[in-house]
């Protein structure tokens, strides 16, 4: 449980208004949440293929709906556990951070979406074992499961446009620095913080083991099917015997007639 009321609005960027039907179930999670304890929270979509546009649409909305919070959350990127989603907010009040996000495994390349700075040296990567189970003060830290305190953006950056992507020309050619990137770039030029909460892990489609993080947040055990763990009766389908009896002694479903005479 949260200590005290808490309120969120979640944005969601979701072209062409669709999203992995794992954030479907993390909404509805939240729902039950916020209502059995009493808290307030609504949802934000934002259909454009400009994703620095939906991000400053939605960040916009959510401080002018008066929300503690706004919790952006990729179309493509989830988590099950409505009470760790909360906790992680919990622990953006109590540390007083304009941003409080989780680490998010990246597509096509190993590693979390999460690095740090230090003594005015080039921004690197944290190894898994630097964030996994802590919190820890980052540079800069993906968005696709960010909460940023409104509170903060309405008395330190008043005045969007807060999400940009830079485009940046070097000796390799055109690069970018992302509208995520930029961002947290902004908040600590404005003396706030981005912690990355390690305790909650979001699934990324196509980039995390979907099964294995839903199996390990929900508190069960994944095991890999063996011959062991299977070993029927050569002389015996424990569902044949059953099928025939139900299709009148058939190896196969008998013809099925359809209205206008044809079967199948």
């Amino acid at each position: 449980m949260v200590n005290g009321p808490l309120s969120v609005a979640i944005g969601v960027p979701a072209y062409r208004n669709q999203v992995h039907t794992g954030l479907v179930i993390q909404m509805a999670n939240m729902s039950v949440y916020a209502t059995v304890n009493k808290l307030h929270m609504i949802l934000l979509f934002a259909d454009s293929s400009s994703l620095d546009w939906c991000r400053n649409r939605l960040l916009y909305d959510a401080v002018r709906s008066g929300c503690e919070w706004c919790l952006m959350v990729d179309s493509d990127t989830y988590h099950p556990r409505a009470d760790w989603i909360y906790r992680m907010l919990d622990e953006g009040n109590r540390r007083r951070a304009a941003v409080i996000a989780a680490p998010v495994k990246m597509r096509n390349r190993p590693g979390y979406n999460v690095q740090i700075q230090t003594d005015g040296g080039p921004a690197r990567y944290l190894d898994v074992a630097e964030i996994k189970d802590t919190l820890v003060s980052v540079t800069h830290i993906g968005t696709a499961l960010f909460a940023i305190r409104c509170g903060w953006i309405v008395r330190h950056w008043p005045e969007g446009p807060w999400f940009q992507t830079t485009q940046i020309v070097t000796a390799r050619g055109p690069e970018k620095l992302g509208e995520d990137f930029g961002f947290c770039r902004g908040v600590a030029k404005r003396g706030g913080t981005v912690i990355c909460d390690g305790r909650i892990e979001a699934a990324h489609a196509h980039a995390t083991n979907e099964t294995e993080l839903i199996v390990r947040h929900c508190g069960g055990e994944l095991l890999e099917a063996t011959p062991d763990l299977w070993q029927p009766d050569p002389d015996h389908d424990p569902f044949g015997d059953e099928l025939m009896e139900l299709w009148g002694g058939q190896k196969a479903p008998p013809d099925v007639a359809h209205p206008d005479g044809a079967t199948a």
